[in-house]
């Protein structure tokens, strides 16, 4: 993309004012911790990007560019704090000049503006990857698969690849959640219809015979099929239809009555108890675990807060964030809740049965406390009334507390009152409409064939609305289930194409540092749903994990060149500069040549930027002819910042910098 010219810092992180020339070549500089070697790192950063990375990310929610960018001094004044960059482009053939203020970190000043140098920023303002410390190779190693596979993902531009995956599996679940609940309730309304036809579990046949011999009463053509709309009551006068859902129906209102005392009496059966015992068990596990409770809450409120975030703030504090870090930052704190992952699938198995319960509980006491009110005279029937909408109640409270852990008290409370023997008040009204329903003298036979047939195609007609709002539940899990899985597939395929020509790459590199004794080395990058393992060959003796075997030093050898081969990938003939801060100290002195022979040889088009805390290792990248000029910090002061020690360059002509 491109090579840095010279570069001039002002009143920026620990440097007061600092200008070098580069002349696009590689540029090592050396000093003690705290001297401001980073400071040029964050630098390049900034300018390049806006956003320097050691002030974003997890454990920096209190750090913000525009606030701790600037010097100390000039925290104050963040107009004065800025960085000037002469690059080279080298697709451009020429050299443009970028300023940028911590006063306005987004709007970079370009000399000369054009179409393509604007471009040109866009392009590199979407790829920080050129700057690698110390800290951040442990991203790319020592870290779980799940996060692993998030952090290369990130490095090569595919972030969205997961940011998709999370949201598929989302629909997925929620579309599965969609269809048990379509089950339940079609459940419910073909047992409403068998019990009125009075057939325990009718095939076609049964519930045909049922209702041709009422049919037969009426005089009226046996149905050969149930299709044809209204086929049941087909022939039936409407006005006597109309006579029949007049105020009262001895034959309705018993089956009514009848079907809500038998779901008061399930209130006790070992179906409802067993499930009740399950999810009071589930919440009990929340409870006593005040830690698993804490990331259980926090998930539902990420998640939430992952779907809200746009622009360059917290959709919760208004806190400023740079996007892309703070959806990161979510997306760890959700992959961190596994175990409340787990114990929230146990709650939900658990509350879905009862949530069923409590609105058929609720819906057959409504239509007790209608017949109640058709009564002559009129049976009070406010507790009915009042207790269906307490079971509406707990029902949302059930259905809440799966996706909100806030509602956990009150599930507590509707679960302890699920089962409990009904109140007097309540069997009352229900205790008068039986009585009430023995005072009334029997219906004809025809009456009762009338009304019979009347209520049965209702019910069917409610059996066919819920067949079809299942039928369609049904087939929206099974797309989004087999979307969400050939979505896993393909890109599971296509990031392992990817990751073999980047373990291919990464394995040349660190056999190369390391031929005097790993010559044979492999490396194995293993994609999976939303995974990526690392596994390195241990002399000859298997495959395992960086952090098993090898050293602190191999390790960090590694991490560099996974990086590199990422890198190579991800910007092909663009990868014209690396900012390396301190990555290599850990490289033992018998390695160090063979480093930067690699960073020589594999990268000849490559300027590079290295920092180390170690005067010999500059000297050793110097006398190597890794980099053709260097800096030396013998210290440090608030008042003047870094303490230039030494300073070298190589004899060359700077108008004909290494390509």
């Amino acid at each position: 993309m491109i090579q840095i010219e010279e570069i001039e810092i002002v009143e920026f992180r620990g440097i007061r004012h600092l200008k070098r020339s580069l002349g696009r070549r590689s540029f090592g500089i050396a000093g003690p911790n705290g001297t401001g070697k980073s400071g040029i790192v964050d630098a390049i950063e900034f300018a390049l990007t806006g956003n320097i990375t050691r002030l974003g990310g997890v454990g920096t929610a209190e750090l913000s560019v525009k606030a701790h960018a600037p010097h100390v001094d000039a925290s104050k004044k963040p107009e004065t704090a800025l960085v000037r960059l002469q690059v080279y482009a080298p697709a451009l053939k020429k050299s443009f000049i970028i300023e940028r203020s911590v006063k306005n970190p987004g709007a970079a000043v370009l000399k000369p503006s054009s179409a393509e140098t604007r471009a040109l920023l866009a392009q590199l303002e979407t790829h920080p990857e050129f700057a690698l410390s110390r800290r951040e190779i442990i991203k790319y190693i020592l870290v779980p698969a799940g996060k692993r596979s998030q952090y290369v993902q990130e490095l090569l531009r595919l972030d969205q690849l997961e940011k998709l995956r999370v949201s598929l599996q989302r629909v997925a679940n929620d579309a599965k959640r969609d269809h048990g609940k379509a089950e339940v309730e079609d459940r419910r309304t073909k047992s409403d219809f068998f019990h009125h036809l009075g057939i325990a579990t009718p095939n076609k046949t049964d519930l045909l015979a049922c209702v041709n011999a009422r049919r037969a009463v009426l005089k009226l053509d046996p149905v050969a099929d149930l299709a044809p709309e209204n086929a049941l009551k087909v022939g039936i006068n409407p006005d006597a239809e109309h006579e029949a859902s007049q105020p009262f129906s001895k034959l309705g209102a018993k089956n009514d009555l009848a079907i809500f005392l038998k779901r008061l009496a399930v209130s006790q059966e070992i179906t409802i108890t067993g499930a009740k015992s399950d999810a009071v068990a589930a919440l009990a596990q929340l409870t006593d675990d005040p830690a698993l409770l804490r990331v259980v809450k926090q998930r539902a409120l990420v998640e939430r807060g992952l779907e809200l975030v746009e622009g360059d703030a917290c959709p919760l504090c208004d806190g400023p964030w740079e996007m892309a870090l703070l959806a990161t930052h979510l997306q760890e704190k959700i992959a961190k809740a596994d175990a409340a992952s787990t114990a929230l699938k146990q709650l939900a198995l658990a509350i879905a049965p009862l949530a069923a319960h409590l609105r058929a509980m609720a819906l057959d006491g409504g239509k007790v406390a209608e017949w109640c009110e058709k009564a002559n005279p009129p049976i009070d029937a406010a507790s009915l009334r009042s207790h269906a909408k307490a079971l509406d109640g707990d029902r949302d409270t059930l259905d809440k507390v799966v996706r909100d852990p806030a509602a956990i008290a009150e599930a507590l409370q509707a679960l302890g009152r699920l089962g409990a023997t009904p109140a007097v008040e309540l069997l009352q009204p229900a205790d008068r409409l039986a009585a009430y329903i023995e005072t009334l003298s029997d219906p004809s036979k025809e009456e009762e064939a009338k009304e019979f047939l009347i209520v049965a195609q209702e019910k069917y007609d409610q059996c066919r609305g819920t067949q079809q709002t299942l039928n369609i539940a049904a087939q929206q899990a099974e797309t989004a289930s087999a979307v969400f899985s050939h979505y896993g597939m393909v890109s599971t395929a296509m990031l392992e194409g990817i990751y073999d020509k980047v373990q291919k790459d990464f394995t040349e590199y660190y056999s190369f540092i390391n031929r005097d004794d790993e010559a044979k080395f492999e490396g194995k990058l293993s994609a999976s749903l939303g995974k990526l393992a690392f596994d390195v060959d241990f002399y000859g003796r298997g495959r395992f994990p960086p952090g098993a075997y090898h050293s602190e030093g191999h390790q960090d050898g590694m991490g560099l060149c996974l990086y590199l081969a990422l890198v190579k990938h991800t910007l092909g003939d663009g990868f014209t500069l690396a900012v390396l801060d301190d990555v290599l100290m850990s490289v033992d002195a018998g390695h160090r040549r063979e480093v930067c022979a690699l960073l020589k040889q594999k990268f000849p088009n490559t300027q590079f930027v290295l920092t180390t805390h170690d005067g010999v290792w500059l000297k050793f990248m110097q006398s190597e002819k890794l980099v053709q000029s260097t800096l030396s910090f013998g210290g440090w002061t608030v008042d003047s910042g870094p303490q230039v020690w030494n300073e070298s360059r190589l004899d060359a002509d700077p108008e004909t910098p290494r390509q």
